[in-house]
């Protein structure tokens, strides 16, 4: 691999390209791929870098997003659940208070 820098005649832009040397089998010639790589930047004389094209590679966090949202639905799960119990609670101290009721009727009806 080369770096190589080509400067446009018009505008006087210098860009920098990766080149990568093969042989060419079929017309039995060394040719070449180049790939632009940015841009020199006629100040400071440094290379700025082209965006990336192409699909987006995946981050290597995207599991995170995908834990976050189990670990939300785990903490509305366990909300739930204690809400559950407590209304559980309650129902059966209403029970209770019923059955004593219900036991000191019985006991003035006989």
């Amino acid at each position: 691999m080369a770096i190589i820098k080509r400067t446009t005649k018009t505008i006087g832009i210098i860009y920098v390209y990766e080149s990568k040397s093969y042989w060419d089998s079929e017309k039995e010639q060394a040719r070449s791929k180049r790939n632009l790589i940015g841009k020199i930047d006629p100040e400071t004389g440094k290379m700025i870098p082209n965006g990336k094209k192409g699909p987006q590679k995946k981050k290597e966090n995207g599991s995170s997003t995908a834990e976050e949202r189990l670990l939300a639905e785990l903490a509305r799960v366990k909300k739930e659940n204690m809400d559950q119990h407590m209304l559980i609670v309650d129902l059966q101290k209403k029970i209770e208070a019923l059955n004593n009721q219900n036991s000191k009727l019985a006991i003035l009806e006989s």
